[in-house]
């Protein structure tokens, strides 16, 4: 499983990366063109030729809509687990945000609610 997981990873990573480069825009301006122009030549249908573009579309999406919330999660996992070691070596940081994700919606505005009153201090303080 964890082959399968490791292939998926890199999968998904690479995808993200082609998909975010001005190649990949370039490329689908391109087909779109093609199929544009190719529309009368292809031999088909208006309906038929629509609902394979349509279909095709609609499969690459939902394949790619994996693989990006996929390396999304990754990203965020690593940006948290960042921000974590910045909080926990910080001396006078608030120790009780690491993880703070992970918390219940109680906790996260008890402690959002305390850091606004500390804000509002330190900004009567200031002014």
């Amino acid at each position: 499983m964890d082959h399968i997981d490791a292939m998926f990873s890199r999968t998904a990573n690479r995808t993200a990366a082609a998909a975010g480069r001005w190649q990949a825009f370039g490329l689908a301006f391109l087909l779109i063109a093609l199929w544009l122009i190719g529309l009368p030549f292809a031999g088909f249908t208006n309906a038929n030729y629509s609902l394979l573009v349509n279909t095709v579309t609609t499969i690459v999406t939902f394949l790619l809509l994996f693989l990006l919330q996929h390396t999304q999660t990754i990203n965020d996992k690593a940006m948290h687990l960042k921000l974590d070691e910045l909080i926990a070596a910080v001396g006078q940081a608030d120790n009780r945000v690491i993880e703070i994700e992970s918390a219940d919606e109680a906790a996260r505005e008890e402690v959002r609610r305390q850091h606004a009153t500390i804000s509002a201090q330190a900004a009567d303080e200031k002014g």
